[in-house]
């Protein structure tokens, strides 16, 4: 359920935990990722997009602030862009994971047919 804008959080680390994705900007971006939360910078200034490995840097230069925001207005079509952006990376680090899994399932299947091979 979403808060009231301007409401003050004594632990925010608790009541983002409650977030799968948060809106924000400034060190409340910084706060939100701490807690794992996807995080959207955006406010009224514009909209920057989701945080990813790729843009953290040039987003924490800019404060996470009104700077990083002047690219793109905050649109209903912008901030679905950057809902399936985060779905799809999240989806992809999903895949990456199961396929690890697979592959380590896999070398101790070969691991246990070599000893296997080797007692014989």
């Amino acid at each position: 359920m979403p808060r009231r804008p301007g409401r003050v959080a004594s632990r925010p680390e608790h009541l983002l935990l409650e977030y799968d994705v948060v809106f924000a900007k400034g060190r409340c971006a910084l706060e939100a990722m701490a807690t794992g939360a996807a995080v959207i910078v955006a406010d009224e200034a514009g909209l920057a997009g989701p945080v990813t490995t790729e843009n953290v840097e040039r987003l924490r230069r800019l404060n996470f602030g009104r700077r990083a925001m002047q690219a793109a207005a905050v649109t209903a079509d912008g901030v679905r862009t950057a809902l399936v952006a985060i779905k799809a990376r999240h989806q992809a680090l999903a895949d990456a994971a199961e396929a690890r899994q697979q592959a380590e399932l896999l070398r101790q299947q070969l691991e246990a047919c070599r000893r296997l091979a080797d007692s014989t």
